[in-house]
């Protein structure tokens, strides 16, 4: 089937435009509020990511999705042939040494432990290197030393320990020497490459001359905890050596203001103490560079340090390349004289500056799953583990394929937006189902299969941002349940390969007619389209037996159910989250009737913006419902404000390797993942047909109403109650 475009706009001015306006302007609220309160780390995250994410990842030559062609590598094990008929995923990793990052992948021991206790097992793993072919043997047999060796030391089984040494190749020839379209490949994508120029003619520099420049590879400290240096552009800087960074040196010694700081890490402190002896000193940033023998690392901060804010940026250099600089700067520091309060140099004098170069080098891989390319996303540090990260979305997606097979034989799928184009402004479409309300009504179980991508072909194309996208109904203009929610998701930094179930087999009474319009919306100020396919999958069992689980997938198969909806009461919805939000809240009468089997608290929260507190976004919530005042059923958000809490979601469906903040956990929600409804079965609360029954709802930060001293956040919540009968 072609594209559908919308074949109704979407009108403000239905009720369920105004229903579906309140929802945006939620999130609107949400965005717009505490920007500038929003917790600094994550702050300084997003600053640094926006910055690399306005380069462009991908040049032209392959296009991600198209088909990959069978191939042979040479590797230490042997040949490694792959076909079309390959039935594990490929994920390729490709060391560059012209990059920090890529050392740091390689050749620090606790990133490679990352990998090996969480890669999944269902997919092959490729490294390979682009030095040149009297090096590259080198590269790969140090890194299966360094794997192997970490194999016999981690605490894992012996059967984990058996599958990643099969899973794990190792290729012995060049990576831009293969002979085939794999080096093709690698020669047309990009990926930024992060160096320090270090110029020590200027004079030369300043007239187009390139004597005495030097590029050396960099690691930039953790994306999340300094500014980064591609914030300074093109300017050079003086560098003044620190013979202690850990102390603040005697005034009046050198002159550090508006120059980089040089520093060994063996000075006897952390990063953290380094760079605050830098910025107090009045220095535009700090350079370290490694011990004599060891590797670059990860500068990142520890514990109650992580809570200091700083503003200058700082990077690692190789022990060589430090000497080299501090030779440098020694020489010219040899020749210095004194002025009044001041140092000043020679007229004659050439003086040694540094600058900052980010250009496109080659890619850290790519991935090959059910026959086609992928890309594998961005490293936002130095680390394997987004090498499993990538792996796992690779094992959910096919388990979300397996599952869509298995269950087709029972399932009635209606295309509602297929691929339509999503930008500024929500789209409608009117579907007319063959079925009557009766029969939809009564079907088992119901999803929602959204597909989310983006015009063009690279991930670079997306949207940059994370974005609230909604998903509502409408079946009677003029109706209570006009413009009701269906189906929430919070869209990825820059990828396109989010694809989620949701079921709303609860939310099923929204279906007040066979004839309904269909509305999705994103916030109106994206700065690129989306591109989402959405299907309504209609399960009903009949004789078709489903295979019996296997226990490892996160998709669970539908069970019949001898019941089914029949009605449902919208609740409570959120708004700002201040000192006034739950004043709006009071408890909601509702009674059954003989027919009733089953009643069903569902709901779909998730808090957003930051206060003082950093509500909502990164904050612990809580949201309480009180059922005829002695029974709670309560919700709390624990993930929020996690390190990791979203990457560990990642074989639940959060999209992988965003080019942004996606590894923190969020209130209620991950960036590009969907947002289940929660469903609690109250029956067991409630009062007989002849009496009435009350439900209530309140929403706290720390256990109460909370109270922010500026630019509170929001909560955006549907909730229904819905009821049960038997089956007909």
């Amino acid at each position: 089937m072609g594209r559908r475009a919308a074949s109704l706009r979407y009108s403000p001015f239905t009720s369920a435009g105004l229903c579906f306006l309140s929802l945006l302007l939620l999130v609107f609220l949400s965005y717009c509020q505490g920007t500038s309160s929003r917790p600094f780390r994550a702050r300084i995250a997003e600053e640094n990511t926006q910055l690399l994410s306005k380069r462009k990842y991908r040049e032209s030559g392959f296009v991600p999705e198209a088909p990959a062609a069978p191939f042979v590598l040479p590797t230490l094990q042997g040949k490694f042939v792959y076909s079309t008929n390959n039935s594990l995923p490929l994920l390729f990793n490709v060391f560059n040494p012209l990059s920090g990052v890529s050392d740091c992948l390689w050749k620090e021991t606790s990133y490679i432990d990352d990998f090996l206790t969480t890669a999944p097992l269902e997919v092959d793993f490729l490294f390979l290197s682009y030095s040149n072919s009297s090096e590259t043997l080198s590269d790969v047999v140090n890194l299966r030393r360094r794997i192997d060796g970490r194999l016999r030391t981690l605490n894992i089984t012996e059967e984990r320990r058996s599958k990643l040494k099969t899973n794990i190749h190792y290729v012995i020839a060049a990576a831009l020497e293969l002979q085939n379209w794999v080096s093709d490949l690698l020669k047309s994508w990009s990926y930024p490459l992060s160096q320090l120029v270090i110029t020590a003619d200027s004079e030369g520099r300043r007239k187009g001359k390139f004597e005495g420049v030097k590029l050396v590879n960099r690691l930039d400290a953790r994306y999340d905890w300094l500014p980064s240096p591609i914030s300074l552009g093109n300017q050079a800087f003086e560098v003044v050596y620190l013979d202690n960074s850990c102390q603040l040196p005697a005034p009046g010694t050198k002159n550090f203001t508006n120059r980089f700081v040089l520093a060994q890490r063996s000075d006897p402190c952390s990063f953290a103490q380094k760079v605050t002896v830098a910025q107090k000193i009045g220095s535009s940033g700090l350079i370290v560079f490694a011990d004599e023998g060891q590797n670059l690392v990860d500068m990142n901060c520890v514990d109650q340090e992580c809570n200091v804010l700083f503003n200058i940026p700082a990077t690692m250099i190789s022990y060589e390349d430090g000497i080299y600089l501090k030779n440098l700067i020694s020489k010219e520091e040899s020749i210095l004289v004194s002025g009044e309060n001041e140092m000043r140099r020679t007229d004659q004098q050439q003086v040694t500056k540094i600058s900052f170069s980010t250009t496109d080098g080659q890619p850290l891989g790519f991935g090959i799953q059910d026959g086609k390319i992928k890309e594998i996303g961005w490293f936002l540090f130095p680390s394997l583990q987004f090498n499993t990260f990538q792996a796992q979305w690779f094992v959910y997606a096919s388990q979300l394929k397996e599952y869509i097979e298995i269950t087709k034989p029972i399932t009635t799928e209606i295309l509602i937006f297929d691929a339509v184009t999503l930008f500024k402004t929500p789209v409608s479409v009117p579907v007319a189902f063959n079925q009557s309300l009766r029969q939809l009504l009564n079907y088992d179980s119901v999803e929602l299969d959204l597909s989310l991508s983006c015009p063009g072909t690279s991930d670079s194309e997306c949207p940059p941002w994370d974005r609230v996208l909604a998903v509502s109904i409408c079946c009677e203009n003029s109706g209570p349940l006009c413009g009701q929610e269906l189906g929430r998701y919070i869209t990825p930094f820059r990828r396109r390969i989010g694809r989620w179930i949701t079921p709303i087999t609860s939310q099923m009474p929204l279906f007040t007619s066979n004839k309904c319009n269909f509305t999705i919306g994103t916030d109106p100020w994206i700065l690129k389209p989306w591109q989402p396919t959405l299907r309504l999958r209609l399960m009903k069992f009949s004789e078709a037996v489903l295979p019996k689980e296997d226990g490892h997938s996160v998709f669970h198969l539908p069970k019949k159910s001898s019941l089914s909806t029949y009605q449902i009461i919208p609740l409570f919805s959120g708004g700002v989250f201040d000192q006034t939000y739950n004043n709006k809240f009071k408890p909601i009468q509702f009674q059954l009737s003989s027919i009733t089997r089953k009643v069903e608290l569902v709901s779909i929260i998730t808090g957003h913006g930051s206060d003082n507190n950093n509500c909502g976004e990164f904050c612990v919530t809580s949201h309480h419902f009180w059922v005829n005042k002695r029974s709670e059923v309560s919700r709390s958000f624990d993930n929020a404000g996690t390190p990791m809490g979203c990457a560990l979601a990642v074989p639940y469906g959060s999209v992988p390797n965003e080019h942004g903040t996606w590894l923190y956990g969020r209130d209620g929600w991950c960036d590009g993942q969907n947002v289940l409804p929660w469903v609690v079965d109250i029956t067991h609360f409630l009062n007989d047909p002849s009496q009435a029954n009350e439900i209530w709802y309140q929403g706290y930060f720390n256990g109460s109403t909370p109270h922010p001293t500026s630019n509170p956040g929001s909560i955006i919540m549907s909730s229904w109650l819905v009821y049960w009968t038997d089956s007909q």
